[in-house]
């Protein structure tokens, strides 16, 4: 499946061999249950809703956003580990490790280190008069 504007793929579907089932989305490829998704007629993506802006910005504030980037970056890490790469203080990244385990941003792995279980985070929002 494909879609595009102008010549330019917008999003893609395939199973290309060799590489399984993946979309292209964005200018980034990455791995999708595509036959899955096909068969339920449901994304296998996760989605984080929030009752509002402001509530969407309590949880992601700068600084857990910023913290969430390095996380990608290091991969698995321990919290300790993830402060000094902040140049933050240890128990401030565990209060917004905690608040972003919560809302499951970020998870830990079997052997207890922090990630972020994502390759790639879209927000997406509507904003409409009331």
């Amino acid at each position: 499946m494909y879609f595009g504007m102008a010549g330019k793929r917008i999003v893609g579907y395939d199973n290309e061999r060799g590489k399984g089932d993946h979309r292209h989305r964005r200018g980034h490829q990455e791995p999708y249950r595509f036959t899955a998704a096909w068969k339920s007629g449901r994304s296998s993506a996760q989605v984080f809703t929030f009752e509002s802006p402001a509530a969407l910005f309590r949880v992601l504030t700068p600084k857990r956003w910023e913290l969430v980037e390095r996380l990608q970056t290091l991969g698995p890490s321990s919290v300790r580990g993830l402060a000094r790469a902040l140049e933050r203080d240890v128990k401030r990244v565990h209060e917004d490790v905690a608040a972003l385990i919560e809302v499951g941003l970020i998870e830990k792995t079997e052997r207890g280190r922090i990630h972020v279980p994502f390759a790639v985070i879209e927000a997406d929002f509507a904003l409409r008069a009331a």
